[in-house]
């Protein structure tokens, strides 16, 4: 009883406000392929991780010239049981559609009206989609949590995304109604409508910067995290923070400007072109840019001059925005959403949940004896040997021209051919030298390179591989010594 009372004195005299003990903070993935499949490999890993729900793309909203429809309906596959929000975005013709509607400035009984029937059609379509995709998800296994929005529009017409929010919340009783944000959205009075009308908010902290040109820009927009908690904090409203854990490629014209989504060339690609140039590598915060320079134009005369920027996160990105969320008050965060799962066995979108110390790459060889495959010219036989590079799922290698080496050393052999797609040599030809030194590029988290060279005689190959972490640290791995015969 005198707990009561004195509870119920600082209610009625103080004022003071209840801070419930947080619960452990949550942390989901947004899954945004097709068909949706949780394996049990996948979803024991994920839990041991901490990883606990999954945002599925489950349709997206377009305009189809008359009315809204939701399309690229998504499938789904049996599933260990796991839970899932149904996430609904729209295309960019229905963005602008939307836009263009609710931009009418006209206070008139029409205008009012016109605007109240679009919003009523698109919460309906949402709605009977989220109901049939509900019951196929649940039917497959899973278990469906709640709803997620995610459309990009402008700020200003942030209130009548709300109206819309509010419209899907009569529709979906007793379900929690997330929305993506926007950076730019924070902190404006706006947005604090939207806020209200929500469950809660997801600001995505990635691809801010994509406007700035190749010197500035970066895909982790890890220096706004603090601006964007304390604004978040401030409102007093819940919310998650998206963070990436993915890979892209910028392309920039001569002048710095924003081409496009590059999907031609992957960086082990670019590296080998003989149209491009490497120009610069940097790490920050987990993130590593690497850029090159095209020297020559495309057959359509362009292209000179461009910039190729491959923005590449991993595990030690999740890493450094959990340990600086760790350090800053709480609010009232709920967790974070990782972008992306990829459905691999092994993503490292859940591996950057775990503590990571070491570039820890595993060495495997292959000694192939297939006479009839291997005799030279000469007749002489020859053994092909396959060395395997796989990094570990924990850490990613410094992407730089020199982000990995691995020195080769031989007696009683003559080597006859070295290939590799990933890593270069220089110097003479392999039959005139006893050792060769291979230098390229690191690998990524769970990553994998090969290495093949002939050999001829007997004797031994000694293999020995140096990698460096992006933060620099050089590890050298025990040599690998190899009896041919």
């Amino acid at each position: 009883m005198r707990v009561l009372s004195l509870f119920a004195v600082c209610i009625l005299l103080v004022g003071c406000r209840i801070e419930y003990p947080p619960e452990k903070p949550k942390v989901g993935a947004w899954y945004w392929h097709s068909p949706v499949e949780v394996t049990p490999i996948q979803a024991r890993e994920a839990r041991s991780a901490g990883l606990n729900e999954i945002y599925v793309r489950a349709g997206t909203l377009t305009y189809d010239g008359e009315r809204y429809l939701v399309h690229l309906r998504q499938e789904w596959k049996q599933s260990e049981k796991f839970g899932v929000r149904l996430v609904y975005n729209a295309d960019a013709g229905a963005l602008r559609h939307i836009a263009s509607a609710l931009g009418d400035s006209s206070n008139s009984t029409e205008s009012s009206e016109k605007k109240e029937l679009l919003i009523r059609q698109i919460a309906d379509e949402i709605g009977n989609a989220y109901h049939a995709d509900e019951t196929l998800a649940e039917d497959a296994g899973l278990t469906v949590i709640g709803i997620q929005l995610d459309f990009d529009l402008p700020q200003s017409r942030l209130r009548d995304y709300a109206r819309l929010v509010r419209k899907i919340r009569e529709r979906l009783v007793n379900r929690e109604v997330s929305v993506t944000a926007l950076q730019s959205w924070v902190g404006t009075p706006e947005f604090k409508e939207l806020q209200e009308a929500t469950s809660w908010t997801v600001p995505q902290l990635y691809e801010g910067y994509l406007g700035e040109g190749p010197e500035k820009m970066h895909l982790s927009d890890f220096g706004q995290l603090k601006r964007t908690v304390e604004k978040l904090n401030e409102s007093g409203h819940w919310y998650r923070i998206g963070i990436p854990v993915y890979s892209q490629a910028y392309l920039f014209d001569e002048r710095g400007r924003f081409v496009t989504v590059h999907r031609g060339l992957t960086l082990e690609q670019a590296y080998r072109h003989p149209a491009m140039e490497f120009e610069k590598h940097t790490s920050n915060h987990g993130e590593q840019l690497v850029r090159f320079r095209a020297t020559k134009a495309g057959a359509d005369g362009r292209g000179k001059g461009y910039r190729l920027m491959y923005a590449v996160t991993g595990p030690e990105t999740v890493r450094e925005f959990m340990e600086a969320l760790g350090k800053l008050p709480g609010g009232k965060r709920q967790g974070v959403i990782l972008y992306r799962w990829t459905g691999d066995e092994t993503p490292q979108i859940w591996t950057g949940l775990k503590p990571g110390f070491d570039v820890g790459l595993n060495i495997e060889t292959e000694v192939r004896r297939d006479v009839a495959a291997l005799v030279d010219a000469n007749g002489k036989l020859q053994n092909e040997v396959a060395i395997k590079l796989v990094q570990g799922d924990l850490t990613t290698m410094s992407l730089d021209p020199r982000g990995m080496r691995v020195d080769l050393e031989w007696r009683g052999v003559t080597i006859s051919q070295v290939r590799s797609r990933r890593l270069k040599f220089s110097g003479t030809t392999p039959e005139l030298v006893s050792k060769m030194t291979l230098l390229g590029p690191g690998l990524e988290a769970g990553q994998k390179t090969v290495v093949y060279l002939m050999a001829e005689g007997n004797g031994e190959l000694v293999v020995t591989v140096t990698g460096k972490s992006i933060s620099g640290k050089t590890v050298t791995y025990r040599p690998v010594r190899l009896e041919l015969k």
